[in-house]
């Protein structure tokens, strides 16, 4: 667990043999919250892809975190890999 504060939760996990993190984050509250990590908490430098591996799609490309606005008692779970491309839209 990274942390749990203020209605939300965020969750990392490393596989062994990859250079990828997955992140789950949770909204634990009543209504829609944004949650977020960021990169160095998690050992991460540079520009980072975030790939949903829930809607199966690339979100875009990241310097120095990822936030995301979660429905109520909703979760997504990503997986962030170091990449060299140009920004995404949301930097934290």
């Amino acid at each position: 667990q990274l942390y749990r504060a203020d209605g939300k939760m965020v969750w990392w996990s490393r596989v062994r043999g990859s250079k990828d993190v997955y992140v789950a984050m949770f909204n634990l509250a009543d209504s829609a919250n944004v949650v977020g990590v960021n990169f160095s908490e998690l050992g991460l430098t540079g520009g980072v892809k975030v790939r949903d591996l829930w809607k199966r799609a690339d979100d875009g490309r990241f310097e120095s975190g990822y936030k995301k606005r979660i429905p109520a008692h909703g979760a997504m779970l990503v997986r962030l890999s170091r990449d060299g491309g140009p920004t995404g839209p949301i930097a934290l």
